[in-house]
């Protein structure tokens, strides 16, 4: 799960997305060309976009500027109750592929997170794969077949 934390996701001014972004829980900024979100103790905090598809490449920075994590969100429903979150972890330093619906870790990848570094993130889904990449790296950081929330929205 994602922990108390502040972090930037940064949101490309030419973002390809053309649902409209909205805040679940937290506390949310503008800041450059990027949102900084803050969650409490008891809840995450997302900014998700509502346009959907199912096969995609998801991309973006993420900064995480105190202990906690930040992530991507992606096939997951307009609360994010559902779907997916790829995050960095500054406590326990991993890229970390889990599932929102029932909090099951998927996958860890072992990395040293540090505060106030940009992580780019890059999601490739096709049917049930989820591959995770890192910081343009040509090679996934993770390579998983899912097939729960294969045909959710895209956040």
């Amino acid at each position: 799960m994602m922990r108390m934390g502040t972090y930037l996701q940064e949101l490309k001014k030419f973002s390809n997305l053309n649902g409209r972004w909205s805040e679940v829980g937290g506390t949310w900024t503008s800041v450059g060309e990027g949102k900084q979100g803050e969650a409490t103790t008891e809840n995450n905090a997302y900014y998700l976009n509502s346009q959907t598809g199912n096969d995609f490449v998801y991309e973006g920075d993420i900064k995480v500027v105190s202990k906690g994590a930040g992530a991507l969100v992606f096939r997951a429903n307009s609360t994010g109750t559902q779907g997916y979150a790829v995050n960095v972890d500054t406590l326990l330093q991993v890229v970390r592929l889990w599932d929102m619906g029932s909090g099951k870790i998927i996958r860890d990848y072992p990395i040293p997170i540090g505060l106030g570094q940009s992580y780019h993130l890059k999601v490739v889904t096709k049917g049930s794969n989820i591959k995770v990449y890192l910081n343009d790296g040509l090679s996934p950081v993770m390579d998983v077949e899912r097939t729960v929330w294969s045909e959710r929205i895209q956040r």
